[in-house]
């Protein structure tokens, strides 16, 4: 069984890699523009409009994960585009165990 590996269908590879540039660019978008200003769960702010570059949703987003981890929260998006490109080029991911245990210890969790 391949995990996080491309499957066989060249096309489906290439809409899944856009979804995941997708979701790595929105991620890293929220937490580069993040404000301690901003609304969020654990903050009262009057700022009707956050400054947030993604919205409400990002200032949540960014938000959790940079109190959540601090600054490892910076490697995720980038592990995400990695992820991406790899199932935009349909090329397997080689031992993806040692993988995910290495990003989430890059991450810090």
């Amino acid at each position: 069984m391949r995990y996080l590996g491309p499957t066989a269908r060249p096309r489906l590879n290439e809409a899944l890699a856009v979804v995941f540039l997708f979701a790595g660019l929105f991620f890293l978008l929220s937490l580069a523009s993040y404000s301690p200003f901003d609304p969020s769960l654990n903050t009262a702010s009057i700022a009707a409009k956050p400054a947030n570059l993604i919205g409400k949703v990002g200032a949540y987003l960014a938000d959790f994960w940079l109190q959540g981890i601090g600054l490892g929260a910076f490697a995720i998006p980038i592990l995400i585009v990695m992820l991406g490109w790899k199932w935009l080029r349909s090329s397997a991911i080689s031992s993806p165990l040692a993988k995910i245990i290495g990003s989430a210890l890059l991450v810090g969790v």
